[in-house]
């Protein structure tokens, strides 16, 4: 017989209401259900479990019936993801359940009514905290998955006593055993090890939504079919796993899959302990994340930020996607009254958006380019925990307007232009492009060493009586302090000692790079021989990691020298005769580009050497820039 199709009930708007969907056997075909939705105040604190899950492929949905208010059957259409966990939970002997109440958002949101949508999506944070518990359901089991969930308890064991021989600089010298033997593990590359990196790569730990459902929670469980493990459990797993280094074989998937995972992480370990993140922040760190509509790579972080309520914005799902962005960005510069929003890096990936002006961020892109800012930082490395050099405009406040729904008017001029441009500094990321760590590690480091050496002569950095005009210093100190920008993870400010200690431990590669061009026509067994041998170079010096970790900011960036022979950090995106402006408001010098009569394309934030203090600022040079 065919059913009609379901009919929701409107949802009272006076009071915060939701949706709980009950679940419970048919009389039928065992794990055969039916469902059924009712009313439920927020304020009257109703119990029920919330789930977490990846929706799937729309287009793959299961039919199912509900009753509704008059016990009437009806039909609801949902995805595949969904039914198989409310199969698998009916037919869980272990739950011994009667009738199971959740909140699912797609069956107890009405998602084709949008005002409904934008109430209920403005109150997913309060509707994930007031759950009993959040169930992550990483669909139907396997052979691996069942292998992946019962190495987890394994590797959450041994995570403390992990951490202790990590410390242990020379643990694999001298022939003593890998880490994983030492601790009662499998041995390296194990099946164990492979089957839980494959379930990382599950579509769930790519979705934005998550982030808050997890964050949220009071208390979290993962399942995969019919395994489970607790939310802690699993994390560390993955910090064991990963310090096991056996995620680095699949570097094609590494750094998002790491990025990725390390974001949920974080958020949660925030929201704990009271490290919340502003909304630049978090849109910064969990930019990696996927979603399908590109409006909730805003809405999904909402109810995670710490100043949502000065930003004063809601969602709207009857917006453009690129006017979600114009007003997230506006509301962000507004709310904090600063000008950081301009310096979130160009996506590389696909834009998803059109007709989005320069200044606006678009969030529905990814890069691993790090923000000079420093915006993208982990919640709980606070800024004092950093020196970092960013007074370009003298504590000046931005005048900031918007004109005509896109355009941003600012206060400031154009200072100076871009007279010579460097190679570009590859990022890690770019391994992704190989499907060999050894090769591809090879090609990135010969692209590495390439650009680091083009810089150097560029700024002829090693000569010994050269000095750098603008500031009076040896050009060597100037060269490693713009490379940096300005950044040093250490309680004080990095030293030209640091700079020759990382310089020292690298020098190998540039023999490394000389012979690369031979590496094609020899066997991959001589190829691994001799980038072993390199790699066995470094280890005659003592790495400088705090400078490592500060030459991160240079990723996918330009060394340049404007026309008044300042040295500049830019986007990759910069060339022979863009402009730099100082800007009421902003910390750093804005990289722009002509494209009218008084009218710039802004390609985000530069470090220049000699200006970060406020050295060339002039607020009576000042006028109106704007940028669309």
């Amino acid at each position: 017989m065919v059913l009609p199709a379901y009919h929701y009930a409107p949802l009272p708007t006076d009071i915060p209401t939701i949706r709980i969907l009950e679940v419970q056997p048919s009389s039928g075909q065992p794990g055969e259900f039916v469902c059924r939705l009712r009313h439920v105040s927020l304020l009257e604190g109703p119990e029920y479990t919330a789930l977490s899950y990846s929706w799937g492929a729309v287009n793959g949905t299961v039919p199912v019936v509900f009753l509704d208010g008059q016990g009437q059957r009806a039909e609801l259409l949902i995805t595949e993801t969904l039914h198989s966990f409310f199969r698998q939970i009916i037919t869980d002997s272990a739950e011994s359940i009667t009738r199971l109440a959740l909140w699912v958002d797609a069956v107890c949101i009405n998602q084709s009514d949008l005002e409904e949508k934008n109430s209920q999506v403005a109150m997913m944070h309060k509707i994930y905290h007031q759950a009993q518990k959040v169930a992550v359901w990483l669909g139907d089991g396997s052979k691996e998955t069942e292998t992946a969930m019962d190495i987890i308890p394994r590797l959450a064991a041994v995570e403390e006593q992990a951490n202790l021989l990590k410390q242990d600089a020379n643990l694999t010298v001298g022939g003593r055993q890998p880490l994983s033997v030492r601790l009662g593990l499998p041995r390296d590359g194990a099946d164990e090890y492979m089957a839980l990196v494959a379930l990382l790569r599950n579509p769930w730990f790519a979705r934005v939504w998550i982030i808050q459902e997890v964050a949220m929670a009071t208390h979290v469980i993962v399942k995969c079919g019919f395994r489970s493990a607790s939310w802690d459990d699993f994390v560390s797993a993955f910090h064991v796993l990963n310090s096991l280094n056996m995620i680095m074989p699949d570097p094609a998937q590494y750094v998002q899959l790491v990025t990725r995972t390390l974001g949920i992480i974080d958020a949660r370990a925030s929201k704990l302990s009271g490290h919340e993140r502003d909304t630049l922040g978090t849109l910064l760190r969990c930019r990696s994340s996927l979603a399908t509509n590109p409006r909730d790579k805003v809405y999904g972080l909402l109810g995670l930020t710490t100043d949502a309520q000065a930003l004063d914005f809601r969602p709207d799902y009857k917006a453009e996607v690129h006017q979600t962005y114009i007003r997230i960005a506006f509301a962000i510069i507004t709310a904090e009254g600063s000008l950081d929003v301009l310096g979130v890096p160009r996506g590389t990936s696909t834009s998803a958006v059109s007709s989005l002006p320069s200044w606006v961020p678009d969030w529905s892109t990814w890069t691993s380019t790090p923000a000079l800012n420093r915006r993208d930082r982990p919640a709980n490395c606070p800024r004092t925990s950093e020196f970092l050099t960013r007074n370009a405009s003298r504590d000046t406040k931005p005048i900031a307007s918007l004109h005509d729904g896109h355009l941003l008017h600012l206060h400031g001029y154009t200072w100076d232009h871009i007279s010579h441009v460097g190679a570009l500094l590859h990022s890690e990321d770019e391994l992704a492009d190989y499907t060999l760590w050894i090769p591809s590690a090879l090609k990135f480091y010969r692209q590495h060493t390439q650009s680091l050496l083009n810089w150097e002569h560029m700024t002829h950095a090693h000569c010994k009586t050269a000095i750098y005009p603008p500031t009076g210093q040896p050009i060597l100190e100037a060269y490693w302090q713009t490379i940096t920008a300005g950044w040093s993870v250490e309680e004080a400010p990095l030293s030209t000692t640091d700079y020759l200690k990382w310089d020292t431990y690298h020098r190998p590669f540039p023999s490394l790079r000389r012979h690369l061009g031979t590496l094609a026509t020899t066997s991959a067994y001589a190829t691994f021989t001799f980038a072993l041998n390199c790699f066995k170079q470094l280890f005659s010096a003592q790495p400088n990691s705090g400078f490592d970790r500060s030459l991160t900011l240079a990723s996918n960036r330009r060394l340049v020298r404007s026309a008044r022979g300042y040295l500049g950090l830019v986007p990759a995106q910069a060339r022979v005769g863009d402009g730099i402006a100082l800007v009421a408001g902003a910390g750093a010098p804005l990289v722009v580009r002509a494209v009218g009569a008084g009218r710039w394309e802004l390609l985000g934030e530069g470090y220049v050497h000699g200006v970060m203090d406020g050295e060339c600022w002039d607020a009576g040079r000042c006028g109106v820039v704007e940028l669309g």
